[in-house]
């Protein structure tokens, strides 16, 4: 959760700045992580599981939605 966490913030701003450097190997970083943060966002937020990957999941993003 901590690497989610750690790299939204660097994402977002990427992805708002047209300008931007991206690679490949970034493009695949970020599709990676996509799909991680989607998968434990319904593991926690649809499927209401609680443990404890859940909990650090709530406090670093709240109520966020991956599309968001």
């Amino acid at each position: 959760m901590h690497d989610f966490s750690s790299d939204y913030g660097n994402y977002e701003i990427d992805l708002d700045n047209s300008n931007a450097a991206c690679n490949a190997n970034y493009e695949n970083n970020l599709d990676n992580y996509v799909e991680n943060y989607k998968r434990v966002y319904s593991y926690c937020k649809i499927e209401q599981k609680k443990d404890k990957h859940c909990e650090g999941f709530h406090k670093f993003f709240g109520d966020k939605k991956y599309g968001d």
